[in-house]
């Protein structure tokens, strides 16, 4: 047996040149070759992730206060304010 993966599973086994986040899905090719850069580009979109959660968290709880859903009701007067302008 080799001693190097004795004990480990098949989940837990990695390549030599792993790169945590990088499973090598580019299909428009905008990785950046630089492992420096790769790091950055990877902690910009966690950044991002994270605004985002906070931003949908802070609409759930609107909706949860107020009663109303908030996308559905800023739709509705939208639309219902372009189709009385068309009417018109």
């Amino acid at each position: 047996k080799n001693a190097d993966v004795e004990g480990k599973t098949w989940l837990s086994k990695l390549n030599d040149d792993y790169y945590p986040g990088d499973i090598g899905f580019d299909p428009l090719g905008i990785k950046p070759t630089d492992g420096e850069e790769f790091a950055t580009m990877a902690t910009k979109e966690l950044q991002h992730g994270r605004l985002a959660m906070i931003g949908a968290m802070g609409m759930i709880v609107q909706e949860q206060v107020s009663g109303a859903p908030a996308i559905l009701k800023h739709l509705w007067y939208y639309f219902s304010s372009v189709a009385e302008e068309q009417t018109v």
